[in-house]
């Protein structure tokens, strides 16, 4: 389990993340199916993806526009299908790492969030693969009727039922319901089976009682010992109470769907005598959906009926002003001991807003849309915590600390920058020798891009002609994929010896070394390292995964996917991913299906625990593409512009000081931007691009600075990127285009300097026994905190006499609200 003393400014986002598993032992108790233990991480995933079902709805306009309307197509026509409102079935095929065709099917729902980009997302580079759940199953069975209320204590689970029980359980033994109650009190008339359980709440006073209101209106006490319902009133509200809350240890406050909040005055050690009280009452917004007291200001609740969050407070003499939000419906208002000023609304849309208590004004927005699927329930727990349960059935978890450890990694690292050459091109099959003079200058300029790299990938797509209809050698026809790639080799060898040539000739002979090249059909990747580097890296390994597949001479071919290449130097792990995904203009969806497959596919070999402890992300073993600490990703991704040719081609006329002015405009229609600005879903969000400061590169005539004039008449589009995600220190030093006019696309490079880490296990236990005794210490801070806080909510005294109250009786609470209440009792009368 996570360390508490971990700290993160609410000025960040939050962090996704999961908690470790708890052993229990003895047979379950609960039982939780697996479907609604499906866990999100980082982002989604799933084990395969040649079956997908999209459903576009024309009351979504966002949608619509991240994902236009289309069949599969994979060539390159820029015609738009029919925009129907109808059910489109997109078929992608993966293998991974090896030349035989495996197929997966899956049905794997696609989905977006319908914020607008000023919204913020969860940090999800962090995410744990630790799934919180116990090792076995747990359920609790409604064999009484619907459950409609749940509360927990501890280890101790209540339920309130539709059949008027209320039913006990723990977690920490295989038991039977510790008590099951549907008793009336003595004199009393029972209540009829059709009146429900809505709302439970532990009583602050005695551990053995628990409050619970029910759909007439009543409010119960239930003794858990004596499995009798010991105390009931039903004069009090009209209509069926959804809120129990505990205010300051002093008082109950009930809330009913009519509006009417009812103040009941406790005191220990038994609380409540009902049918002796005298409560006040007061009318608030009727149908509360939610409420929660404020966790900073006595007197105060803050409710919902959906649509705005309203604030009573007892003391004013308006007690009931409204907040009005434009985010959408809320479904819970909710505070967080760690940020104990403000007040979070959570909405059916996904979004989280902050509130300042003081000001009543909203501080964040954060997006936690984990699907299209409305978020139905979000739960904090303990102090840093966040759950959040989405209609689809996925939970996700949510921390808002930073952690400890890698915030000191200063202490116990040392670093050493690496410049990182990035350098993609679609050669539309140009063979080296084809090149004339001056492409050949410019394919020197595009590995030339950055003065002395340290490390160098090269990424080719397109290194044979992918739309031919077949692909010979002696005119003898291929049959299989496994002979293709044969044949392929020496395509593949002109390129890796050319390639060598052009750097030892940028560079010096013998500077670089190839420590790795790996290669499917189209697609190559080259790493080049400084030799004076060799010595310091480890575990290079590369794997291939194949998407779309075109038949061809009666063999299918996989003609889009990606190479994914990995290293580790020192303590730190570098993954390059080289892409070519699927074409066609509205083929948005199709191209994310293709990320999907080769993010999720891709597998890289086990290293040594003590390696993937300190070079891979927390949790993670090194073996997924995304568990490395810095992750390019590049090559012809096939994103367009969704806008007319005409329209792109007078802003790219425009005069030159007009050019920065044009590619913004452009980019606010691209569809790898709004992917990246607008779909926390697609596997590529968390991921940057440089600044994109040239024109398109796609699609040219060849040898020519004419974008396309064939019949097809393409639009100009940024087809060729270069992404990346690592850490805050990562920077990016250049982003261009180069003029080699031999292919229709444009070659890309970019440079960037990254901090390789090697990590000193003496300093590291030093930071690692530092942060045990802070975190002792912060836990001791913590719970005596907790005591002064518990104490104080009796309006007895204030912290100061909490606190040496409990020093002289060795923080014993009990003991100190007995005192309390003998020696300043009157004085609340």
């Amino acid at each position: 389990m996570m360390n508490d003393s971990e700290q993160q400014d609410w000025t960040c986002p939050f962090k996704q993340t999961t908690l470790a598993a708890v052993p229990v032992d003895g047979s379950a108790l609960l039982d939780i199916p697996n479907v609604s233990r499906s866990i999100q991480r980082n982002l989604p995933r799933s084990n395969s993806l040649d079956k997908l079902y999209y459903h576009s709805s024309k009351k979504n306009d966002t949608l619509k526009s991240l994902f236009p309307p289309s069949g599969y197509d994979d060539t390159d026509s820029d015609e738009d299908d029919n925009d129907n409102d109808q059910q489109v079935q997109l078929l992608r095929f993966f293998t991974v790492g090896s030349k035989h065709i495996t197929h997966h099917r899956e049905i794997w729902k696609c989905s977006m969030s319908t914020t607008t980009p000023n919204g913020t997302h969860p940090d999800t580079t962090h995410a744990s693969k630790k799934p919180p759940v116990f090792d076995h199953d747990i359920r609790i069975s409604n064999d009484h009727g619907t459950i409609h209320a749940v509360a927990t204590k501890g280890s101790l689970i209540v339920v309130g039922t539709s059949h008027y029980t209320i039913q006990s359980y723990t977690i920490e033994q295989a038991a039977e319901t510790l008590f099951n109650t549907t008793e009336a009190v003595p004199g009393q008339p029972q209540e009829s089976i059709t009146d429900a359980i809505r709302c439970i709440s532990f009583s602050a006073h005695a551990n053995d009682v628990i409050w619970a209101g029910t759909d007439h209106g009543s409010l119960l006490a239930i003794e858990t010992q004596s499995n009798k319902v010991i105390s009931k009133r039903a004069d009090m509200h009209a209509s069926a109470i959804t809120h129990i809350l505990q205010h300051r240890n002093r008082e109950l406050w009930t809330l009913d769907d009519s509006g009417c909040l009812t103040i009941w005055p406790t005191s220990p050690p038994h609380g409540i005598n009902l049918a002796e009280a005298v409560p006040q009452q007061f009318e608030v917004t009727k149908n509360p959906k939610t409420a929660v007291l404020s966790a900073t200001r006595s007197n105060t609740l803050w409710l919902s009926s959906g649509t705005s969050i309203d604030k009573f407070d007892r003391s004013t003499l308006v007690p009931v002003i409204s907040l009005p939000t434009e985010l959408g419906e809320l479904t819970r208002l909710f505070t967080l001991p760690f940020h104990h000023r403000l007040l979070f609304a959570a909405h059916v849309d996904g979004l989280i807003t902050a509130w300042d208590e003081a000001t009543l004004e909203q501080t964040q927005c954060i997006s936690v849309a984990a699907c299209m699927d409305k978020l139905t329930a979000v739960e904090p727990v303990g102090d840093f915590y966040v759950w959040a349960g989405f209609r689809n059935g996925i939970m996700a978890v949510y921390d808002t600390r930073k952690e400890q450890l890698e915030a000191r990694m200063a202490d116990y690292c040392d670093f050493d920058e690496l410049k990182t050459m990035i350098c993609s091109w679609n050669m539309d099959a140009i063979k080296p020798e084809a090149l004339t003079d001056a492409d050949a200058e410019k394919v020197h300029e595009w590995l030339n891009g950055m003065p002395d790299p340290d490390i160098m990938m090269v990424g080719i797509q397109e290194i044979v002609d992918l739309n031919s209809k077949k692909l010979t050698a002696s005119d003898r026809k291929i049959e299989t994929i496994e002979e293709a790639d044969e044949l392929l080799t020496h395509r593949y060898m002109l390129w890796h010896d050319y390639l060598i040539s052009v750097v030892d000739t940028n560079f010096g002979k013998n500077a670089y070394r190839i420590i790795k090249t790996d290669q499917m059909v189209g697609l190559f990747s080259c790493i080049f390292v400084k030799t004076s580097l060799e010595a310091r890296i480890r575990h290079c390994d590369s794997n291939v995964v194949k998407t779309g597949f075109r038949l061809m001479n009666k063999s299918l071919h996989g003609n889009k996917g990606g190479i994914a290449t990995r290293l580790v130097i020192d303590d730190t792990s570098i993954c390059f991913v080289n892409c070519h995904l699927a074409a066609g203009q509205s083929n948005v969806l199709t191209r994310n299906v293709d990320i999907e497959g080769i993010l999720h596919s891709a597998r890289f070999p086990l290293v040594p625990a003590s390696t993937a402890l300190d070079a891979f992300k927390p949790d993670s073993d090194g073996t997924n593409i995304l568990d490395h600490d810095t992750c390019f990703l590049s090559g012809d991704l096939n994103y367009r512009i969704g806008m007319k040719r005409d329209q792109v081609l007078a802003l790219l006329a425009a005069e030159s000081h007009n050019k920065f002015e044009a590619w913004e405009t452009l980019q606010q229609e691209d569809q790898l931007k709004k992917q990246l600005a607008l779909n926390p879903m697609f596997r590529l969000f968390g991921f940057k691009e440089p600044p994109i400061l040239f024109d398109p590169t796609y699609k040219y005539d060849r040898g020519t600075d004419v974008y396309d004039g064939s019949e097809k008449k393409r639009i100009p589009a940024w087809c060729d990127r270069i992404l990346h995600r690592g850490p805050a220190s990562m920077s990016n030093i250049y982003y261009r285009r180069h003029e080699v006019k031999a292919s229709d696309h444009r070659p890309i490079s970019a440079g960037f300097t990254i901090h390789a880490k090697t990590v000193c296990q003496d300093r590291l236990d030093q930071v690692k026994s530092r942060l045990l005794l802070d975190w002792q210490h912060a836990l001791e801070e913590l719970v005596q905190s907790n005591k002064i806080h518990h104490v104080t909510r009796y309006d007895l005294c204030d912290e100061n006499e909490a606190r040496h109250r409990l020093e002289k009786v060795d923080w014993d609470v009990s003991q100190v609200v007995v005192d309390l209440y003998r020696d300043k009792g009157n004085c609340l009368n």
